[in-house]
């Protein structure tokens, strides 16, 4: 509606500029990418350009949502700029008073402007801390674990199959479940050693977390058949894959100590 693209003119004469507009949900939902001009560099060569990703509905009561975002340059990955001292989201509510709106848009980007240099603070510390085979293991798995209610085979589970006995649906559904985990933690670990800007920090947290964000971004979305799937794209932004995001930084940032 006119309230929120007056809103949108608000964040632009702030210093932003819209690049990508779409919409979810038949369009009840329409969302923005907005960038603001803070590019940093995490290593040599290695640049993050800074994003608003805005969020708002077509109701006339809810006002603009905002969160951070960086997407690094080498490879155009997604990645999450939030920490647990960050106040990363923002929102700028319904107002029919123009000005009101001027002032909340400029305190919002005011807020991401300082956060971007925390952001950068710890992207570099990631790149600076090296992992161990058995801490690349141990981060990898916890980024995707097995589901909760799947359990290890036993060495008599093992045998038992081995020798042609039967295996029952849920067995054979939480096997099937473990083996897809197993494949994710294949390609984050090939993604690690040959993914895009994987020459940056090799073998670093910065390397391991990046290689989980080209998963998400640049393979999880393509079907079978080639094609990208709307629906998989949509949650790498607004769904569980946002989340895999998180949970891939919280882990990398612990890292850290």
């Amino acid at each position: 509606n006119i309230t929120n693209a007056e809103t949108l003119d608000a964040i632009i004469a702030n210093g932003a500029t819209v690049e990508t507009i779409g919409s979810l949900d038949g369009g009840r939902i329409c969302w923005a990418l907005a960038k603001i001009p803070a590019t940093f560099e995490v290593v040599a060569g290695d640049a993050v350009e800074t994003y608003i990703l805005l969020q708002w509905g077509h109701d006339g009561k809810t006002g603009v949502n905002g969160r951070r975002t960086g997407i690094r340059v080498v490879c155009a990955n997604t990645l999450n700029m939030a920490n647990s001292q960050s106040k990363a989201s923002f929102s700028i509510r319904h107002s029919k008073n123009a000005q009101v709106r001027v002032d909340e848009a400029r305190e919002a980007l005011g807020m991401v402007y300082k956060e971007m240099e925390d952001t950068a603070e710890l992207f570099r510390a990631l790149a600076n801390r090296p992992l161990t085979s058995t801490e690349t293991t141990g981060y990898i798995e916890s980024v995707f674990p097995y589901p909760a209610n799947v359990k290890t085979e036993s060495v008599e589970e093992t045998m038992a199959r081995l020798m042609g006995n039967p295996v029952s649906t849920l067995e054979q559904a939480a096997r099937d479940a473990m083996a897809r985990v197993d494949e994710v933690r294949e390609i984050i670990v090939r993604l690690m050693g040959e993914g895009k800007g994987s020459n940056f920090a090799p073998g670093t947290a910065w390397n391991a977390y990046n290689a989980v964000t080209e998963y998400t971004d640049h393979v999880y979305p393509v079907l079978q058949s080639g094609q990208v799937s709307t629906t998989k794209q949509q949650a790498v932004l607004f769904g569980a894959t946002a989340k895999v995001k998180d949970r891939a930084l919280n882990a990398a940032t612990a890292l850290l100590g």
